[in-house]
């Protein structure tokens, strides 16, 4: 069985049915889920928010209308998808992250969005290759791999 480390934080907003179904990387939903973690100034409090892409991506989505900025201090935002960002929403993110230098993001994937086309493959890559960025594969038993060695 394929077992999330954050299933349980999640659990209570969201159905474990719901969450196996989208990050069960043997199945294949239509869907995107964002499940999301923010923390402030390295503060222990964590504000937990979750999206599934309807009219927008998931991650423009929470780029676009989720995210509030502050003048103040720094943010660490983790990321759990169900698909990792195509490249439009690559460039997104690494738009968001020059208008916003506080911020750094830590991106896990359950699967990758057509992973054969060189674009999408690109854009990870680049975003990858930003020092306020990681991106993980998650794999079974919760041991990430990093992206650099899953698409070369």
């Amino acid at each position: 069985i394929y077992r999330l480390i954050f299933l349980f934080c999640f659990s209570m907003y969201i159905s474990r049915r719901a969450l196996r179904k989208h990050f069960d990387p043997c199945l294949y939903p239509d869907e995107t889920y964002l499940l999301c973690e923010l923390r402030w100034n390295g503060n222990k409090t964590s504000w937990i928010h979750w999206v599934r892409n309807d009219t927008y991506h998931a991650e423009a989505y929470f780029l676009q209308e989720i995210f509030e900025p502050r003048s103040y201090g720094f943010c660490d935002i983790t990321w759990y998808l169900s698909w990792s960002p195509c490249w439009s929403c690559c460039n997104r993110i690494r738009d968001f992250l020059r208008r916003h230098p506080n911020v750094h993001i830590d991106i896990r994937i359950a699967r990758l969005y057509y992973s054969d086309r060189a674009e999408n493959q690109r854009g990870l890559r680049e975003l990858n290759g930003l020092q306020r960025v990681t991106i993980q594969i998650m794999e079974e038993e919760g041991n990430p791999t990093t992206l650099g060695l899953s698409l070369d």
